[in-house]
């Protein structure tokens, strides 16, 4: 549906972006990018606004996002998320004993399990119960 809709969007952008050319102007913000990715790997559990990443780059809005997108590929949100759901992929893959899914989307910077399952579904195309089986299975051959 619509993550799916903005991941395309996000994927046009940047194509657009690398048909353009513009590698001068893309060059000044060559090393924000990678640092407020790194900061949202520290933070990603934390409540994080485009507003407050936009704040941490010292670009504004537009300019954040064209080099956002020209060096992810996808806009700040879909990228957060996705960085949530490799965070949940990895503590599903231990065991995970007592842990609800409730402490885990919270852990994982989701406000509900019922939107943590569902975006888990989207992106990994199972729920996180499946995947927490499926790599215990596979542990267990």
């Amino acid at each position: 549906g619509q993550l799916w809709l903005r991941m395309l969007a996000s994927k046009l952008l940047y194509e657009t972006f690398a048909a353009l050319g513009e590698p001068e102007a893309l060059a000044e913000g060559h090393d924000v990018i990678p640092k407020i990715r790194k900061w949202i790997g520290v933070h990603y559990a934390e409540r994080i606004s485009v507003p407050q990443l936009v704040k941490l780059s010292g670009y504004g809005r537009s300019r954040f996002f064209s080099l956002f997108v020209a060096d992810t590929g996808m806009s700040p949100n879909d990228y957060l998320v996705r960085v949530r759901i490799e965070h949940a992929k990895k503590t599903l893959s231990k065991a995970m004993l007592g842990k609800s899914m409730l402490d885990l989307a919270a852990a994982c910077g989701f406000l509900s399990a019922t939107v943590f399952s569902t975006t888990f579904r989207k992106l990994v195309g199972m729920s996180p119960r499946e995947f927490r089986k499926k790599v215990l299975a596979e542990r267990a051959d």
